[in-house]
């Protein structure tokens, strides 16, 4: 029996079945060594791209590969077709010398032939010898040979250069580079590089490159195939699913290979997903020292950047390091969605994602085991990220330096070293000593990062022995995985003897020592010389003692102290060094040492019109007067973080020097990288000035440099109201910033860009002017800025902005009068309001593309576009009282390729085309959304639409023409009625309604609906709350109200996550059943009567093995039952079978070795009950003796 964790959940993990590791350990093992004997040769068949012969010998060698197998086909097996350098392409051969063209033509391997690359060939004094780097041999897709950068002139390539369909373990492709794939048709869509159905080929030392398919795999695709691969590399492959590789049904072994720069694509409205490797459908994957570095999934839902894994396949990784990768959504490393991990002596390095940069985990089973994660982040769950408690253990790990966290979720994690510590068995949380955990290039996420662990170590001898296989002998460097009697945390057994530091930095104050001690790890066998010297850095610190100490078996243990000194200097600079540590035949260390200066350094300025003090920007009371002295103390200092504004007005041409301002019109607020502008204050003379209210406290950066502004009732008088002649032309400029200068909490008034020069920079942009930058814009209002050409509120050029929670109000433009993005831009808006805003061309609201997400566009007005001119994706967006006097009230012209997702058009209007959208050629791609009482139409143009309301049909996937029962359209109210409840946003609780509205439920099935509050019938809901925890209640009976983690389990799962939650008060928890705001014991007994009225007490157990062929299933029924609705069967949900009065169910004579899935749903006189999905695997009888 194997020795896993010691958790009863993962026994099936442990027996029998696909995952069985020690089978998986020993064949890893023979595969090695049988790919690295020699095959028994019998005909060799010789191609080489210069010569033009019959094979039968290098000076007669075949011209085209084709013939070589043509030969080789026709011949007695076993067969070698020995191949040199150059490249090969499919479409040829002797009967086509110049090519078919035929982009379905492949090489096809074939039962009993070897094919090798790699040989030198005629061109070599040895034609024999074989090198796959100095005689490389390309098998090319690129039928034209005219393929460009970035997959161009791609178009004539061959759908897939290789197949291995039908084959078996005889068919060996040997030394190869595959390159030039194309798979870009309708049903020849996956596998450009190479093409598996049925097979079961071996290959080894091939390098796939620079393939792509438009659906999956990129450089290989496997289908119901278990391939073996050795020592490849899958570099530069692009697919949709699987840049690298696809897997469906499949169980491929891959040993010593590489995925690198393998990017998972965005094909229109979807998302990539596993930029390295795909793998569905029931697939069994083993990898064994493997690499997966820099690997991509892009898509607003791109996951796993290394690896993607779903759809009950399992995954097993042993010695196999993640460096680099990346993912828009989620697992920049891997991703595991409702599928199993087994992961020992691996490593997560400098992987990003929003959700889990090394790894993330969604309804799936895990064991980790001796891996270390360091140097990732996401959003949430830096090292890893779980979506819910659900079966995922932990131990002997290491998770250190992620951010911004290290494990977010409740696995189960044990004796393993969590930064920030971690309750759990066994847990330490000290600093594990990494070797050098950034690297010789200090950049993490590279190659060279080094997480081995040093001598003195916290995480040496701190495992727990019972968590590692008795078959995982070794660690990721191939040493003993067991020294000392204990194994320790961490992918790498650490070294016992070693140099022991108290400290890895040391802060050393200018004209002032600093010190820290040395000892060994161990006693030596004679005496030790350890010398410390300055090794890098700022030259004014210096060893002042220390420098050499001396060690023996008698003092080994007594740290010796070195002492740095740090010489005075005059400039403001904090110095930093590394002090290198070394002696004989020992690893070196460092440690850093930092100068500490003598005048304290401030990082907070304070900025307030009131103050009365020093005005120097120190405090409240000495705080600047004037925002530009604070912006020009920040910005010559360079040590500055954040400027703290107290409430007041603030107008871009007045400083300390210029108290009354100067007039000048160019003047204007200019952002900071490193620094936070913070509105908002209370500041001097308040209670308590740091108290932050952006309302009640409101800070107004103002471009009326002359106070006499008149307030215009409509944003288009703006273009002609005199007052504002003599206003600021940008009242704040981001331009040339990054991402870390930030304007958080001002209102910005006043902005005039009305500069009549042709392509003035100071004729767009009134309110706020981007170039070129990057800013963070959050908790802003702009309102009342004019811009004679585009942008009155912002204007972004080639900038990519992050917008959130603000509001853009009565802003006026000729094209964005809220906001223009011109080109080479790429917005993010989140959470943000265009109120009442004009323009008198295009884009009342907003001109230009961007991703906006829970936006609303009301009462905004344009020529074109009242809302949005050019929408790009916008997701649960509101558009409700926009005009257009032309074309488009709500949108017009959405880019190609455009997404509107769970967003709600109502009471647009356009002059002539167009009330909800207006699109020309370009098609948007419209779901789960609502148009209704738009007019003259709600769409004009072309566009592709789904599962979506749309007054008067739309032709399109399960679209509906019905009155949606908003709760006040006319008060902005857009849930949708509902008999079993709709939140109501007047008095913040859930009410009742007399109808429901047929938009509940009619969302795209495969959109996700896991936030709505059950009942939710499993099914998202259209419009803008669809998907959320305010989404409407359904009339289905779909799931169950106790099941709180949604995995059709009621268990205690679902009890803990209820204990998690008493007492706890929030309107939308899962967790409270009665839906009256608090968990208390309501719940509870909610909770316990549902129990009652389940089916329970399977047998055979769930997840039982070894069951009998002729056994018959049994339940305990639920109480109050008066019959019993029995599914059973082989796919998941099982299908229905009858119902009936006994609790025993006799099914057909069941198959061997094979997994059936049941469920029980409970008819009562009330309902019917809906069951949990039991499962269990038949025995395998032996095989029959010879």
């Amino acid at each position: 029996m194997l020795k896993f964790h010691k958790y009863a959940h993962f026994r099936r993990l442990k027996m029998g079945g696909k995952t069985n590791l020690k089978t998986f350990l020993l064949t890893a093992v023979l595969l090695v060594c049988i790919q690295s004997g020699t095959a028994s040769v019998g005909k060799v068949i010789y191609v080489d791209a210069r010569r033009n012969g019959v094979g039968t010998s290098w000076q007669k060698a075949h011209k085209y590969l084709q013939d070589g197998l043509a030969h080789a086909r026709s011949s007695a097996k076993p067969v070698e077709v020995r191949v040199a350098q150059g490249i090969y392409t499919p479409d040829v051969n002797s009967n086509d010398p110049n090519g078919s063209g035929d982009r379905r033509a492949r090489f096809r391997l074939l039962k009993g032939v070897v094919i090798k690359g790699g040989y030198a060939g005629s061109s070599g004094t040895d034609p024999n010898l074989q090198d796959f780097t100095l005689y490389e041999t390309i098998l090319s897709g690129d039928l034209d040979f005219d393929d460009g950068p970035d997959f161009g002139n791609n178009g004539e390539n061959s759908y897939n250069v290789v197949t291995g369909s039908g084959t078996d373990s005889t068919s060996v492709l040997y030394g190869f580079t595959i390159t030039g794939g194309n798979a870009d048709m309708i049903n020849n869509d996956s596998g450009g590089g190479m093409y598996i159905l049925a097979g079961y080929p071996a290959v080894s030392n091939c390098t796939f490159r620079g393939n792509r398919a438009a659906f999956e795999g990129g450089g290989m695709f496997n289908h119901s195939s278990s391939p073996n691969l050795n020592q490849c590399t899958f570099s530069e492959n692009s697919a949709q699913y699987g840049g690298g590789m696809r897997n469906v049904n499949s169980n491929p072994s891959l040993t010593n290979c590489m995925f690198s720069a393998n990017a998972a694509i965005q094909e229109g409205n979807g998302s990539g997903n596993g930029g390295g490797m795909y793998n569905g459908a029931y697939s069994l994957v083993r990898l064994t020292d493997c690499t997966f570095i820099g690997n991509t999934a892009a898509g607003r839902f791109g996951s796993g950047g290394g690896i993607y894994n779903t759809s009950s396949s399992e995954l097993i990784l042993i010695n196999c390091s993640f460096t680099g990768n990346s993912a828009i959504h989620s697992g920049g490393g891997i991703h595991d969605g409702d599928g199993s991990l087994i992961l020992f002596n691996c490593t997560f390095s400098g992987n990003s994602a929003f959700l889990g940069g090394g790894m993330s985990n969604f309804y799936s089973i895990l064991i980790l085991t001796n891996s270390t994660f360091s140097g990732n982040s996401a959003g949430e769950g830096g090292g890893m990220f779980t979506e819910v408690d659900t079966g995922q253990a932990v131990a002997n790990c290491v998770f250190w330096g992620n951010r911004p966290d290290q494990i977010s979720g409740k696995a189960a994690v044990s004796y393993s070293d969590i930064e920030g510590g971690r309750g759990g068995e066994g847990n330490i949380d000290a600093n594990p000593l990494f070797m050098d955990a950034d690297g010789a290039d200090n950049i993490g996420g590279t190659e060279d990062d080094n997480l081995r662990l040093l001598a003195g170590s916290g995480c040496l001898d701190a495992g727990d022995n019972s968590s590692v296989p008795e078959e995982l002998t070794t660690d990721m460097d191939r040493n003993p995985r067991i020294l000392n009697y204990i194994v320790d945390m961490g992918a790498y057994e650490g070294p016992k003897q070693g140099l022991m530091l108290s400290t890895e930095s040391v802060t050393v104050p200018e004209g002032g020592t600093a010190t820290f001690t040395v000892a060994l790890a161990m006693a030596p066998a004679g005496s030790v010389w350890v010398t410390s010297t300055h090794y890098s850095g700022d030259p004014d610190i210096r060893v002042e003692s220390g420098s050499v100490l001396i060690f023996n078996s008698s003092n080994y243990r007594q740290p010796q102290t070195v002492t740095l000194a740090a010489a005075e200097d005059t400039n403001n600079i904090e110095g930093v060094s590394l002090i290198r540590v070394s002696a004989a035949g020992f690893l070196s260390v460092g440690v850093t040492a930092t100068e500490e200066e003598n005048e304290p350094i401030r990082t907070v300025v304070y900025v307030d019109a009131d103050a009365t003090g020093a005005n120097d920007g120190s405090s409240w009371a000495d705080a600047y007067n004037y925002l530009q002295d604070g912006l020009g103390d920040a910005n010559s200092t360079g040590v500055r973080k954040e400027i703290r504004v107290g409430g007041g007005i603030y107008t871009p041409d007045s400083n300390s020097s210029e108290p009354n301002g100067t007039g000048n019109r160019y003047l204007t607020f200019q952002l900071i990288d490193g620094v936070a502008i913070k509105g908002g204050y209370a500041g001097f003379g308040q209670p308590v000035p740091d108290a932050r209210d952006v309302e009640e406290y409101k800070t107004i950066l103002s471009g009326d440099l002359a106070g006499d502004d008149v307030e215009v009732n409509d944003p288009c008088d703006l273009q002609t109201e005199p007052t504002r002649v003599e206003n600021s032309y940008h009242v704040v400029t981001g331009s040339g910033t990054d991402v870390t200068g930030i304007l958080d909490g001002f209102t910005i008034i006043g902005g005039n860009a009305n500069d009549a020069v042709v392509d003035s920079p100071y004729s767009v942009g009134g309110g706020m002017y981007n170039f070129m930058g990057k800013p963070k814009i959050t908790n802003c209002t702009f309102s009342g800025n004019r811009a004679i050409r585009e942008g009155g509120g912002i204007y972004n050029y080639s900038s990519v902005p992050s917008v959130t929670n603000c509001r853009f109000i009565g802003n006026s433009a000729q094209n964005g009068g809220g906001m223009y993005n011109g080109e080479y831009s790429s917005l993010t808006l989140t959470k943000c309001r265009f109120i009442v805003n004009w323009a008198s061309e295009g884009g009342g609201g907003m001109f230009g593309g961007g991703k906006l997400t829970d936006c609303i566009f009301s009462g905004n007005r344009s020529g074109r576009g009242g809302g949005v001119n050019g929408g790009e994706t916008l997701i649960y967006c509101i558009f409700s009282g926009n005009r257009a006097d032309i074309y488009g009230g709500g949108i017009y012209g959405c880019y190609s390729g455009a997404i509107v997702v769970n967003c709600t058009f109502r009471d647009n209007w356009a002059g002539e085309e167009g009330g909800g959208i207006w699109n020309d050629e370009s098609g948007p791609l419209i779901t789960n959304s609502i148009l209704w009482d738009n007019a003259p139409e709600q769409i004009f143009g072309s566009a592709k639409v789904s599962y979506s309301d749309v007054q008067g049909g739309w032709l399109g996937t399960d679209n509906i023409d019905a009155d949606p029962c908003f709760a006040d359209p006319g008060g902005g109210d857009f849930h949708l009625k509902s008999q079993p409840g709709r939140w109501d946003s007047q008095s913040q609780r859930w009410v009742q309604d007399s109808v429901t509205s047929p938009c509940i439920d009619a969302g795209d099935p495969n959109s996700n609906w896991r936030a709505e509050l059950w009942p939710h019938g499993g099914r998202v809901n259209i419009g803008i709350y669809g998907g959320k925890t305010e989404a409407s209640m359904s009339l289905s009976d779909a799931g169950n109200i106790a099941d709180l983690n949604i995995d059709g389990l009621i268990d205690y799962r679902d009890m803990k996550l209820l204990i998690d939650k008493w007492p706890y008060e929030a309107v939308f928890l899962y967790e409270d059943l009665s839906r009256d705001g608090i968990v208390n014991f309501t719940d509870f007994a909610i909770f316990a009567h549902t129990l009652e009225l389940l089916a329970g007490k399977p047998n055979p157990a769930n997840f039982a093995m070894g069951v009998r062929f002729d056994a018959d299933l049994s339940w305990t029924g639920g109480r109050s039952s008066i019959s019993h609705d029995v599914y059973f069967g082989t796919s998941n949900p099982p299908p229905f079978i009858l119902n009936q009065t006994a609790t025993i169910f006799e099914p057909v004579t069941m198959a061997q070795g094979t997994r059936y899935y049941w469920r029980i749903d409970e008819v009562h006189p009330s309902g019917t009950i809906r069951g949990v999905v039991w499962t269990f695997w038949t025995m395998m009888l032996p095989p029959p003796l010879p």
